[in-house]
Protein backbone atom coordinates (compact mmCIF):
# COMPACT_ATOMS: atom_id res chain seq x y z
CA UNK A 1 0.00 0.00 0.00
CA UNK A 2 1.42 3.56 -1.03
CA UNK A 3 0.43 5.95 1.93
CA UNK A 4 0.58 9.15 -0.30
CA UNK A 5 -1.71 7.21 -2.97
CA UNK A 6 -4.37 6.14 -0.16
CA UNK A 7 -4.35 9.46 1.50
CA UNK A 8 -4.81 11.67 -1.74
CA UNK A 9 -8.03 8.98 -1.98
CA UNK A 10 -9.33 10.24 1.49
CA UNK A 11 -8.81 13.65 0.80
CA UNK A 12 -10.63 13.40 -2.52
CA UNK A 13 -13.37 12.01 -1.30
CA UNK A 14 -14.02 14.79 0.49
CA UNK A 15 -14.58 17.44 -1.78
CA UNK A 16 -16.48 14.79 -4.08
CA UNK A 17 -19.64 16.19 -4.77
CA UNK A 18 -22.18 12.75 -4.04
CA UNK A 19 -24.16 12.31 -7.16
CA UNK A 20 -27.47 13.32 -7.43
CA UNK A 21 -29.79 10.37 -6.49
CA UNK A 22 -33.85 8.89 -6.40
CA UNK A 23 -34.43 8.54 -2.73
CA UNK A 24 -34.75 4.16 -2.08
CA UNK A 25 -37.86 3.45 0.01
CA UNK A 26 -35.19 0.90 2.38
CA UNK A 27 -35.48 1.72 5.57
CA UNK A 28 -32.07 -0.13 7.82
CA UNK A 29 -31.76 0.38 11.60
CA UNK A 30 -28.15 2.24 11.77
CA UNK A 31 -26.28 0.66 14.99
CA UNK A 32 -22.89 0.31 16.28
CA UNK A 33 -24.54 -3.04 17.52
CA UNK A 34 -23.93 -4.51 14.00
CA UNK A 35 -22.18 -4.49 10.92
CA UNK A 36 -24.57 -3.64 7.68
CA UNK A 37 -24.60 -5.51 5.05
CA UNK A 38 -26.52 -4.15 1.75
CA UNK A 39 -26.87 -7.05 -0.73
CA UNK A 40 -28.97 -7.35 -3.89
CA UNK A 41 -28.70 -8.28 -7.71
CA UNK A 42 -25.85 -6.26 -9.66
CA UNK A 43 -26.62 -2.61 -10.74
CA UNK A 44 -29.61 -2.58 -8.16
CA UNK A 45 -28.33 0.18 -6.52
CA UNK A 46 -26.34 -0.78 -3.62
CA UNK A 47 -23.67 2.24 -3.70
CA UNK A 48 -26.08 5.29 -4.67
CA UNK A 49 -27.67 3.55 -1.20
CA UNK A 50 -24.47 4.29 0.53
CA UNK A 51 -24.80 7.85 -1.05
CA UNK A 52 -28.06 8.36 0.30
CA UNK A 53 -27.10 7.11 3.49
CA UNK A 54 -23.74 9.72 3.55
CA UNK A 55 -26.04 12.51 2.33
CA UNK A 56 -27.72 12.51 5.78
CA UNK A 57 -24.10 13.01 8.00
CA UNK A 58 -23.58 16.63 8.31
CA UNK A 59 -19.53 16.13 9.07
CA UNK A 60 -18.19 14.39 5.35
CA UNK A 61 -15.01 14.58 7.85
CA UNK A 62 -16.84 11.83 9.87
CA UNK A 63 -17.13 9.30 6.70
CA UNK A 64 -14.79 6.77 5.74
CA UNK A 65 -15.85 5.74 2.40
CA UNK A 66 -13.71 2.88 0.48
CA UNK A 67 -14.74 1.27 -2.91
CA UNK A 68 -12.58 -1.29 -3.55
CA UNK A 69 -13.33 -1.04 -7.43
CA UNK A 70 -10.99 1.95 -7.55
CA UNK A 71 -7.76 1.78 -9.21
CA UNK A 72 -5.95 3.66 -5.87
CA UNK A 73 -7.23 0.44 -4.04
CA UNK A 74 -6.64 -2.42 -6.18
CA UNK A 75 -3.69 -3.49 -3.72
CA UNK A 76 -5.08 -2.94 -0.31
CA UNK A 77 -4.77 -6.21 1.75
CA UNK A 78 -7.06 -7.19 4.82
CA UNK A 79 -3.95 -6.32 6.71
CA UNK A 80 -4.15 -2.55 5.83
CA UNK A 81 -7.78 -1.68 6.62
CA UNK A 82 -7.53 -0.73 9.53
CA UNK A 83 -4.35 1.32 8.62
CA UNK A 84 -6.28 2.88 6.15
CA UNK A 85 -9.14 3.93 9.25
CA UNK A 86 -5.86 5.34 11.37
CA UNK A 87 -4.92 7.53 8.77
CA UNK A 88 -8.00 9.05 8.54
CA UNK A 89 -7.38 10.42 12.09
CA UNK A 90 -3.96 12.05 11.05
CA UNK A 91 -4.99 13.43 8.31
CA UNK A 92 -8.40 14.95 9.88
CA UNK A 93 -7.62 15.37 13.68
CA UNK A 94 -9.88 12.90 14.59
CA UNK A 95 -11.64 9.30 14.19
CA UNK A 96 -14.15 8.93 11.54
CA UNK A 97 -17.24 7.15 13.08
CA UNK A 98 -18.75 5.83 9.72
CA UNK A 99 -17.36 3.15 7.90
CA UNK A 100 -18.32 2.22 4.16
CA UNK A 101 -17.04 -0.55 2.63
CA UNK A 102 -18.45 -1.00 -1.32
CA UNK A 103 -17.05 -4.23 -3.09
CA UNK A 104 -14.98 -5.40 -0.02
CA UNK A 105 -15.40 -9.22 -1.67
CA UNK A 106 -11.95 -7.34 -3.84
CA UNK A 107 -10.23 -7.65 -0.23
CA UNK A 108 -9.45 -10.98 0.29
CA UNK A 109 -9.89 -12.59 3.91
CA UNK A 110 -11.70 -8.71 4.48
CA UNK A 111 -14.21 -10.14 7.22
CA UNK A 112 -11.25 -10.58 9.62
CA UNK A 113 -10.25 -6.45 9.95
CA UNK A 114 -14.13 -6.15 9.65
CA UNK A 115 -14.54 -8.13 12.50
CA UNK A 116 -11.67 -6.46 14.27
CA UNK A 117 -13.68 -2.69 13.91
CA UNK A 118 -16.66 -4.01 14.88
CA UNK A 119 -15.06 -5.65 18.27
CA UNK A 120 -14.07 -1.88 19.15
CA UNK A 121 -17.77 -0.45 19.38
CA UNK A 122 -16.63 2.37 18.30
CA UNK A 123 -17.87 2.39 14.41
CA UNK A 124 -21.02 2.64 12.22
CA UNK A 125 -20.00 -0.22 9.75
CA UNK A 126 -21.95 -0.28 5.72
CA UNK A 127 -20.37 -2.62 3.72
CA UNK A 128 -21.88 -3.99 0.01
CA UNK A 129 -20.73 -6.76 -2.49
CA UNK A 130 -21.31 -8.31 -5.96
CA UNK A 131 -19.57 -11.37 -5.60
CA UNK A 132 -21.51 -14.42 -6.17
CA UNK A 133 -20.72 -15.46 -2.79
CA UNK A 134 -21.47 -12.26 -1.59
CA UNK A 135 -25.19 -14.00 -0.07
CA UNK A 136 -26.45 -13.60 3.09
CA UNK A 137 -25.63 -16.69 4.18
CA UNK A 138 -22.04 -16.27 3.43
CA UNK A 139 -21.68 -12.57 4.66
CA UNK A 140 -23.38 -14.40 8.08
CA UNK A 141 -20.96 -17.09 8.15
CA UNK A 142 -17.92 -14.79 7.50
CA UNK A 143 -18.89 -12.05 10.49
CA UNK A 144 -20.11 -14.79 12.89
CA UNK A 145 -23.45 -13.65 13.32
CA UNK A 146 -22.70 -9.64 14.05
CA UNK A 147 -24.16 -8.82 10.68
CA UNK A 148 -27.52 -7.92 9.57
CA UNK A 149 -28.39 -8.28 6.03
CA UNK A 150 -30.58 -5.73 4.10
CA UNK A 151 -31.85 -6.46 0.35
CA UNK A 152 -32.02 -3.42 -2.00
CA UNK A 153 -33.99 -4.28 -5.04
CA UNK A 154 -34.10 -2.45 -8.21
CA UNK A 155 -36.98 0.33 -8.56
CA UNK A 156 -40.78 -0.41 -7.26
CA UNK A 157 -43.19 0.91 -9.27
CA UNK A 158 -43.71 3.66 -6.90
CA UNK A 159 -39.71 4.60 -7.37
CA UNK A 160 -39.72 4.42 -10.71
CA UNK A 161 -42.40 6.80 -11.13
CA UNK A 162 -40.33 9.38 -8.78
CA UNK A 163 -37.37 8.69 -10.75
CA UNK A 164 -39.73 9.88 -14.25
CA UNK A 165 -40.47 12.78 -12.09
CA UNK A 166 -44.34 11.85 -11.45
CA UNK A 167 -45.86 12.19 -8.47
CA UNK A 168 -49.23 10.14 -8.01
CA UNK A 169 -52.17 12.73 -6.66
CA UNK A 170 -52.82 9.53 -3.35
CA UNK A 171 -55.33 11.74 -1.81
CA UNK A 172 -57.97 11.93 -4.45
CA UNK A 173 -58.37 7.99 -3.33
CA UNK A 174 -59.30 5.73 -6.36
CA UNK A 175 -59.69 8.47 -8.54
CA UNK A 176 -57.68 10.10 -11.39
CA UNK A 177 -57.84 12.78 -14.14
CA UNK A 178 -57.64 11.37 -17.70
CA UNK A 179 -53.90 12.25 -18.37
CA UNK A 180 -53.06 11.53 -15.20
CA UNK A 181 -54.05 7.86 -15.82
CA UNK A 182 -52.81 7.88 -19.09
CA UNK A 183 -49.45 8.58 -17.88
CA UNK A 184 -49.54 5.76 -15.17
CA UNK A 185 -50.54 3.49 -17.75
CA UNK A 186 -47.50 4.47 -20.26
CA UNK A 187 -44.99 4.03 -17.33
CA UNK A 188 -46.92 0.33 -16.45
CA UNK A 189 -46.23 -0.21 -19.72
CA UNK A 190 -42.76 0.77 -19.89
CA UNK A 191 -41.71 -0.54 -16.41
CA UNK A 192 -43.34 -3.75 -17.55
CA UNK A 193 -41.32 -4.13 -20.26
CA UNK A 194 -37.90 -2.57 -18.98
CA UNK A 195 -38.07 -2.99 -15.37
CA UNK A 196 -36.38 -1.57 -12.63
CA UNK A 197 -32.70 -1.24 -12.47
CA UNK A 198 -31.92 2.58 -12.36
CA UNK A 199 -29.60 2.70 -14.75
CA UNK A 200 -32.39 1.19 -17.39
CA UNK A 201 -34.54 3.79 -16.02
CA UNK A 202 -32.33 6.86 -16.20
CA UNK A 203 -30.88 6.38 -18.99
CA UNK A 204 -33.67 5.45 -22.15
CA UNK A 205 -31.68 5.11 -24.80
CA UNK A 206 -32.29 2.22 -27.13
CA UNK A 207 -28.55 1.03 -28.07
CA UNK A 208 -27.47 1.67 -24.33
CA UNK A 209 -30.41 -0.71 -23.00
CA UNK A 210 -29.60 -3.43 -25.46
CA UNK A 211 -26.07 -3.07 -24.49
CA UNK A 212 -27.23 -2.78 -20.70
CA UNK A 213 -29.16 -6.41 -21.02
CA UNK A 214 -26.94 -7.84 -22.62
CA UNK A 215 -23.52 -7.41 -20.08
CA UNK A 216 -25.94 -7.93 -17.60
CA UNK A 217 -27.04 -11.46 -18.79
CA UNK A 218 -23.24 -11.85 -19.20
CA UNK A 219 -22.62 -10.88 -15.28
CA UNK A 220 -25.69 -12.42 -13.75
CA UNK A 221 -25.53 -16.00 -15.66
CA UNK A 222 -22.79 -16.48 -17.57
CA UNK A 223 -20.41 -15.24 -14.67
CA UNK A 224 -22.01 -15.07 -11.19
CA UNK A 225 -24.31 -18.45 -11.25
CA UNK A 226 -21.55 -20.07 -13.25
CA UNK A 227 -18.74 -19.28 -10.81
CA UNK A 228 -20.93 -19.85 -7.64
CA UNK A 229 -22.27 -23.60 -8.30
CA UNK A 230 -19.01 -24.54 -10.66
CA UNK A 231 -20.74 -25.48 -13.71
CA UNK A 232 -18.42 -26.88 -16.29
CA UNK A 233 -20.49 -27.15 -19.56
CA UNK A 234 -20.89 -22.99 -20.12
CA UNK A 235 -22.34 -24.05 -23.79
CA UNK A 236 -25.31 -26.03 -22.58
CA UNK A 237 -26.01 -23.20 -19.97
CA UNK A 238 -25.80 -20.40 -22.64
CA UNK A 239 -28.09 -22.51 -25.48
CA UNK A 240 -30.44 -22.86 -22.14
CA UNK A 241 -30.68 -19.57 -21.55
CA UNK A 242 -31.41 -18.19 -25.07
CA UNK A 243 -34.18 -20.90 -25.57
CA UNK A 244 -35.74 -19.72 -22.59
CA UNK A 245 -35.81 -16.23 -23.13
CA UNK A 246 -37.07 -16.75 -27.23
CA UNK A 247 -39.76 -18.65 -25.14
CA UNK A 248 -40.58 -17.02 -22.04
CA UNK A 249 -44.41 -16.86 -22.47
CA UNK A 250 -44.18 -20.78 -22.75
CA UNK A 251 -44.30 -23.46 -20.82
CA UNK A 252 -40.66 -25.07 -20.26
CA UNK A 253 -39.92 -28.57 -21.08
CA UNK A 254 -36.89 -30.22 -20.29
CA UNK A 255 -37.74 -33.22 -22.19
CA UNK A 256 -38.05 -31.33 -25.22
CA UNK A 257 -34.87 -29.03 -25.04
CA UNK A 258 -33.05 -32.79 -24.41
CA UNK A 259 -34.83 -33.88 -27.53
CA UNK A 260 -33.92 -30.44 -29.55
CA UNK A 261 -30.07 -30.55 -27.96
CA UNK A 262 -30.20 -34.31 -29.16
CA UNK A 263 -31.05 -33.46 -32.63
CA UNK A 264 -27.92 -30.81 -32.93
CA UNK A 265 -25.58 -33.44 -31.91
CA UNK A 266 -25.31 -32.43 -28.45
CA UNK A 267 -24.36 -34.83 -26.03
CA UNK A 268 -26.21 -33.91 -21.91
CA UNK A 269 -28.02 -36.39 -20.11
CA UNK A 270 -31.09 -35.08 -18.73
CA UNK A 271 -30.03 -35.24 -15.10
CA UNK A 272 -27.39 -32.49 -16.16
CA UNK A 273 -30.29 -30.14 -17.36
CA UNK A 274 -32.40 -30.74 -14.36
CA UNK A 275 -29.71 -29.55 -12.39
CA UNK A 276 -29.05 -26.74 -14.20
CA UNK A 277 -32.90 -25.65 -14.52
CA UNK A 278 -32.79 -26.19 -10.98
Amino acid sequence: MEREVIARYLLDFQERELPGLIPRELGINITKDAIVSIIGSRRAGKTYYFYQLMRAIEDRTRIIYLDFEYPELADVTFKEIKEIVNMHGELFGKEPEYLFFDEIQNVANWEKPIRSLYELKRFYIFITGSSSRFLSKEIATMLRGRTISYTIFPFSFREYLKAEGFETSYGKGKYRSSSEESKIKHFVREYTLFGGLPQVVLNKEEEFRKRFFGEYLDLVVYRDIIERYGVKNLSIVKTMMKFLITSFAKEFSIHKFYNSLKSQNIKVSKKTLYNYFA
